[in-house]
Formats: structure tokens, sequence, C-alpha cells
């Protein structure tokens, strides 16, 4: 138990120190952009695709999914990702240049190759919310136009967003890191870990004194469990990438596979404590009885030589 406490206050205090950053890292999704607009209610908007300076498209094709959401509802990107998975894998309706986009499908749009712009029209639900999740970056198709304008020409620009290109700034802003050499934050995580062999050979030390022989015998169990917690804490965070990655695999979200992957984790501990204390039980009983029987034979042998005095003592004298 004392080893699972210092693996989980070992974790905490490195996802304190490092994390907080990049929670949708590594991109798991089957869209590379997603955003939420807040525009005015039933507002028609223009979805602008342009060729670049080469006078190619980025790609010949996108995919897209449009929700709807609710003026009141305080829902997020992350809260609507599950929807839009759903709809990615679904059937997709095929949208070409003009044609008007509804909230709540998902759409393959052809882009016009005779032009150099493809435009596609949206009409804003009740509450004016929407959120658009494209197969590609909308910027990739960036070239004299905003992606998304009102009809009155200006840019419309999301309220909150979530790309694949933030998950690279991050690896990027992680070797920048990593060149700036932290030499503190390096030398203090190398004593956090090393904290229970210090403990355990102050334990070894202090127990060739008699007068701290019995403390150090107390004490030197939480140096194993401190230890035991390093190795798995370690283990974990080993394991984490290649076991998410492993069993994401026909998951249909990258929550979904960390939940089972935590569950696993958490089912594992617990199966060897199981373990442990199935063995303590049938060990104690076992014990128990062979104690029993030893108790049993002592007592007989004390009192069959006791019985046969007695009966020496109190046998008669025959006359002659």
């Amino acid at each position: 138990m004392a080893s699972g406490i210092f693996a989980l206050i070992l974790f905490l205090l490195c996802d304190l120190a490092f994390g907080g950053t990049g929670q949708h890292c590594p991109w798991a999704h089957h869209w590379e952009w997603a955003g939420m607009f807040h525009v005015q209610e039933d507002a028609w908007l223009s979805w602008n695709v342009e060729k670049g300076e080469n006078g190619e498209y980025a790609n010949d094709g996108m995919k897209m999914v449009i929700l709807g959401v609710n003026h009141s509802s305080l829902q997020t990107l992350a809260d609507l990702e599950d929807m839009a998975e759903m709809l990615f894998h679904g059937n997709l309706m095929t949208g070409a240049s003009g044609s008007v986009l509804l909230p709540g499908t998902a759409y393959l749009l052809n882009f016009s190759q005779d032009l150099w712009l493809s435009q596609f029209q949206i009409q804003a639900p009740t509450g004016g919310k929407l959120a658009f999740f494209t197969e590609h970056l909308p910027k990739e198709f960036e070239n004299k136009l905003h992606y998304l304008m009102a009809a009155d020409g200006h840019d419309v620009e999301p309220m909150e967003e979530e790309s694949s290109m933030d998950c690279a700034d991050i690896v990027d802003a992680g070797i920048e890191h990593v060149k700036e050499k932290k030499w503190a934050e390096v030398i203090g995580a190398s004593f956090l870990t090393i904290i229970p062999s210090i403990f355990g050979i102050a334990v070894l030390t202090a127990s060739f004194s008699k007068k701290l022989s019995s403390w150090g015998k107390q004490a030197l169990q939480f140096a194993k469990s401190g230890a035991c917690g390093v190795v798995f804490a370690a283990a974990i965070f080993l394991l984490m990438p290649e076991s998410i990655e492993l069993v994401k695999a026909g998951k249909e979200s990258e929550s979904l596979a960390a939940g089972v992957w935590g569950a696993a984790v958490i089912g594992g501990w617990f199966l060897g404590v199981l373990i442990d204390h199935s063995c303590s039980i049938v060990t104690y009983g076992c014990g128990l009885r062979n104690q029993l029987r030893m108790w049993s034979q002592k007592s007989t042998a004390d009192v069959r030589p006791g019985i046969l005095k007695s009966q020496r003592t109190a046998a008669p004298k025959i006359p002659r």
C-alpha cells in the first residue's frame, strides 16, 4: 500500500511540474482542425477554399463535420468530439461548390477545379453557435480570403479552436526546453527518485547502533515500500506511450483507450495486492495448524510421563 501511495505522489508531482499543456496531445483525431464560432443567429456564412500561388488546391477535397450548439449550452469542442467521430465514420454527403451545408451533417467537399475559389454557404442555427471539424487545416486553403466570412464580408474568427499543429508546437517547445538545459529540474527529479535509497542507507547505518537498531528495523519497511513505489512509477511512465498506442486500436476515442489502460494498471496493482494477502492468509493458516499440532504433541509428551509415574506410585504391594 505504501508503494502505491508513493507512486501516486510521484505521478502528481511530475504532472504538476511538467503537465498542464497539450491536453489533447498526442493528436489522435481523424480531423486536423476543430473550431467553435459564435455568430449572429440565422446569419449566412461563407466557407472559402482558395487555390494557392501555384494554381492548385492544397487538396482536391476535404471531409467536414458541422454541428450546431445551443446558445445556452456550455459544451466545448471536447464535449462534441464523440459525436464528430461518429459522423466522420458514417455516411458522408457530397458537397459541391455553391452548396448549402447544414449543421449536424458530415460532408465530403469537392472543390471546383475550374475556379480559383470554391465557396460553401452555411446558415447559423438558433443561438448562433457552430462547431466545425475539418480533415485539413483551413488555413492551408487561404490565399486572399479568410476561410470563414460573414455575408457583409467580415472575417469570422473562432471563439475556441484546436489543431494538430498545437501538438507540433508543443513538441518543438519541448525540444527548445531541453536545449536550454534546465539543470535544476533534472537534479531535483533525480534527487526525488533516489530518496528511498538514501533513506535505506540511513536506516542501515542506524541499525549498527544498539539504541537505534529497533527504530531502524521499523523504518526499513518504509524505505522498501518507497523503492517499490519508484520502480512502479518508472514502469508506468516508460510503458505509457506504447501502451496507449496498443490499447487504442479499435477504440472509438483516445479517452476510452486511456480509461482502459488506466483501469488495467490499477487492476493489475490490486491483483498483486489480492494475491499477496491471499498467500498470507493461506500460509498463516498452515503455520497455525502446524503450531497447534506441535503444541498437541508437546502436551501429549508432557502428560504421558506423569501418567506413568502416577501409575507406578499407586501400584499396590503384593504380599508375600
